[in-house]
């Protein structure tokens, strides 16, 4: 059996960090559908890699599916890229968003260490 694409879904609390912090990545938002006076839901994508980020709670998702994505609160990616060093430039001393409500911020680590996190 062939897989073709496995897309994470990042629930959060608020989508446009998200969507952010993605574009900063090089990804473009080919899907953005308003929730309220925001973001509910954004598929973000760079070549073929993708990412979905939808708020916990989505009042167009089913009941269950909602009673799921509030107890909702962590989520590890991993992103591979061709130029380490250069995503760090980007992201240097930029918010970084997490899934509850007090985003951390970018940390400058050496070389070495930055291939596991930044």
């Amino acid at each position: 059996m062939k897989v073709r694409r496995v897309t994470p879904v990042l629930l959060v609390d608020r989508v446009e960090p998200s969507v952010d912090f993605f574009k900063r990545l090089g990804f473009t938002a080919s899907i953005e559908i308003r929730e309220g006076s925001g973001l509910g839901f954004a598929l973000l994508e760079n070549g073929a890699a993708q990412v979905m980020v939808e708020t916990r709670d989505n009042p167009r998702e089913s009941h269950t599916l909602r009673a799921v994505t509030r107890m909702s609160v962590a989520a590890q990616i991993f992103i591979e890229v061709e130029d380490l060093d250069a995503i760090i430039d980007v992201l240097r001393g930029e918010p970084i968003p997490s899934t509850g409500t007090a985003p951390s911020t970018a940390r400058t680590r050496s070389p070495i260490r930055s291939r596991a996190a930044i």
